[in-house]
């Protein structure tokens, strides 16, 4: 019985386009996306739905519709339980899986969020964003505050370009790398 056997093996397909995190401690998953259609005032519906999976088969457990000004570019989700997406706008929005809706709002960077990692073997769990002019900031999920924005030797922003990856050193947690466009 190999577990990565092609025939035990399952792809989950949505119709929707957007941005897919796992849930580190249940058998779900969240997908965000944003409607094509935006009203007078400039806002699109962006959506985030949280699927459960059982028996194989996904079925759609909370559906949040988001009316915003701005599209979402990334989501995350904590070992806490904590569901953080990112948006062009430079803000992030943390909440519960199932209390989104009034889910905290917050200015992260001064460009549109490009990357969000959770780590996952520290006692208090830390988010890291990064940002399409190079910025990078770790959050505290579950207080819902920003613990530190990273700067270079010189004061600026650690990356000159876009950054695209975050990663988290799963032996020693409070260690993580980044990635960019520089």
């Amino acid at each position: 019985n190999d577990v990565n056997s092609p025939s035990k093996m399952r792809l989950f397909n949505d119709l929707n386009h957007g941005y897919i995190a796992w849930s580190p401690v249940s058998m779900q998953f969240a997908l965000a996306t944003t409607g094509d259609d935006m009203s007078d005032d400039f806002n699109a519906d962006s959506y985030l739905h949280v699927y459960s999976i059982t028996n194989g088969f996904s079925s759609l457990v909370e559906d949040f519709c988001l009316s915003f000004s701005a599209t979402f570019t990334c989501v995350a989700w904590t070992v806490d339980d904590v569901i953080v997406v990112g948006f062009d706008s430079g803000q992030v929005m943390m909440g519960g899986w199932n209390e989104l809706q009034s889910g905290t709002y917050l200015s992260a960077h001064g460009s549109p969020v490009t990357v969000l990692s959770a780590s996952t073997g520290l006692e208090a769990n830390v988010l890291a964003s990064g940002s399409e002019k190079g910025e990078v900031s770790f959050w505290d999920p579950n207080r819902r505050e920003l613990l530190y924005a990273a700067k270079n030797k010189v004061g600026t922003t650690p990356h000159s370009g876009k950054v695209t990856s975050i990663n988290w050193n799963t032996k020693v947690p409070r260690i993580c790398c980044t990635a960019s466009l520089d």
